[in-house]
């Protein structure tokens, strides 16, 4: 089959030291995917969007594209390679461009598994530096500020999650101030957390649950995982997957990241990220369309502690979105 992975141009955050490591990441990204689909039998070629779209995969002679999306702390507006790709019927692995447009806005996310009655934490929006901060009417301290759109923890201020009143207003501030878009303001979910990788359609398969250890990051706790623990050369974020859960627990948290999967409209792959309250009921904190698919993070590790190897969980993938669209592999 011949296969064109395609990525948005790398959005710049202004940061040269983050601008490396997602250049690093998406090079490690792309070559991984490459060597899989190779060693599957596949053509393959990588391109990135351009006006010319269309007419360069025509001349590729491309079967099937495998788009992918890289998140910064920057706006980057999502679906659109999709939208192109439907409106000319070109079959494509993933979710289609409504669902990625949801999964990358965290508030529209939040606002639609309200809507179905998933369970997220409680949240508001602050749009503009100039407008009053003031913790939002019912929303209890611990309070964590994010910006609305971005990847691995970018943008995200150290000081969360915050305690009062004069912390949230410095964060809050000082994140629009930084990333330069609204920033959404949620109760902090002081329990374990954990992610969900489900590959498929439905009746979807759910990957072994994986679990994240908070520990310590210099002389304080460390209780979220940020961009430099998420993106370090040398892994030192402690994770366990199979997370040691009870079955009941276990089916808990699968069943609500399969809700969220089929709420928000997703396919073939995407992982769920959870985190339980302190009494232990998991809410979806956010939606991962295009996770990432090298062999050293979550969503291959959850595939390879059921047995699949990087390139069988790269054929599944391509195997599922090609079926979708009542086609068989060569």
């Amino acid at each position: 089959m011949r296969i064109a992975i395609l990525t948005n141009p790398l959005p710049l955050t202004g940061d040269m030291q983050i601008d490396q490591v997602n250049a690093a990441k998406r090079a490690r990204l792309i070559e991984s995917l490459m060597s899989s689909m190779q060693f599957l039998g596949h053509a393959v070629t990588f391109m990135e969007e351009s006006d010319a779209l269309i007419e360069r995969l025509a001349d590729f002679k491309a079967q099937l594209v495998f788009p992918l999306s890289f998140r910064t702390s920057r706006m980057v507006r999502a679906g659109e390679a999709q939208a192109l790709l439907e409106l000319h019927g070109i079959p494509f692995v993933g979710s289609p461009a409504q669902a990625c447009r949801i999964a990358q806005n965290k508030q529209r996310t939040k606002q639609l598994l309200q809507r179905v009655g998933i369970p997220t934490s409680r949240f508001a929006v602050f749009e503009h530096p100039t407008d009053p901060v003031r913790k939002p009417d019912g929303l209890t301290y611990p309070l964590f500020v994010k910006p609305v759109i971005g990847g691995c923890s970018q943008g995200i201020h150290p000081a969360n999650p915050v305690t009062c009143d004069r912390d949230l207003e410095v964060v809050v501030r000082e994140t629009l101030g930084t990333v330069q878009m609204p920033v959404l303001v949620e109760e902090f979910l002081e329990g374990r957390e954990f992610t969900v990788g489900i590959l498929g359609n439905p009746p979807a398969l759910t990957l072994p649950v994986k679990e994240f250890i908070h520990g310590t990051t210099g002389d304080r706790a460390s209780v979220f995982r940020s961009f430099s623990e998420k993106t370090a050369s040398e892994k030192t974020e402690q994770v366990i997957c199979p997370a040691p859960l009870s079955n009941e627990k276990e089916q808990r948290i699968k069943a609500i990241a399969l809700r969220a999967f089929q709420a928000i409209g997703c396919r073939d792959y995407v992982r769920v990220d959870i985190r339980c309250d302190r009494r232990g009921a998991a809410h979806v904190l956010e939606m991962n369309a295009h996770p990432n698919l090298s062999p050293a993070d979550s969503f291959a590790g959850m595939a390879a502690a059921c047995g699949l190897s990087h390139p069988q969980m790269v054929a599944a993938i391509l195997i599922y979105a090609y079926e979708r669209y009542g086609l068989h592999m060569d």
